[in-house]
C-alpha cells in the first residue's frame, strides 16, 4: 500500500525515482560497474607500489609500478611491436593530430599529420 512517505516506484512510470533507477541499468551492469571500480582502485594502489627495474644497459632504477609498465612498453616498441609504439606515442601526446588513411572506403592506417605530410611529399616526388 502506498503512503505519502513511500512512493510507488513501479506503478507510476513518470515518477522521479523510477527514472533514476532506469538510468542506472540492470543488475548485471551494476555488477560490472562495481567490478570495474574495484579494478581501478587496485590499479591505482598497485601503480603506487615501489619496485626496482633493470634497464637494458644493466643499471637498476627504483620507481613505481606505472614506470615499470612504461619501461616494458618501451622495450616492446624497441623490438618492433607497433601496438606498444602507439601506446608510447599516445602517452607522450605525439598522436593527438592523426590522419586516417583509407583504401576503398575502409580505414587502413592511422598516422600523425607530420607523417601524412611527409608521405604526400614523397608521393609528389614519385610522380
Amino acid at each position: 500500500m502506498e503512503t505519502k512517505d513511500t512512493p510507488l516506484r513501479n506503478g507510476n512510470p513518470h515518477h522521479e525515482l523510477t527514472r533514476e533507477d532506469s538510468c542506472k541499468g540492470g543488475k548485471a551492469s551494476q555488477r560490472t560497474r562495481r567490478r570495474r571500480k574495484a579494478m581501478r582502485e587496485w590499479a591505482k594502489a598497485l601503480g603506487k607500489a615501489d619496485m626496482d627495474f633493470k634497464l637494458p644497459d644493466g643499471e637498476v632504477v627504483h620507481g613505481d609500478m606505472l614506470g615499470g609498465i612504461v619501461l616494458a612498453q618501451m622495450r616492446k616498441a624497441a623490438q618492433g611491436n607497433t601496438v606498444a609504439a602507439k601506446f608510447i606515442a599516445d602517452l607522450l601526446g605525439e598522436m593527438e593530430q592523426t590522419v586516417n588513411v583509407k583504401s576503398n572506403g575502409l580505414p587502413v592506417l592511422q598516422i600523425s599529420k607530420d607523417e601524412a605530410e611527409a608521405l604526400g611529399k614523397w608521393a609528389a616526388e614519385k610522380k
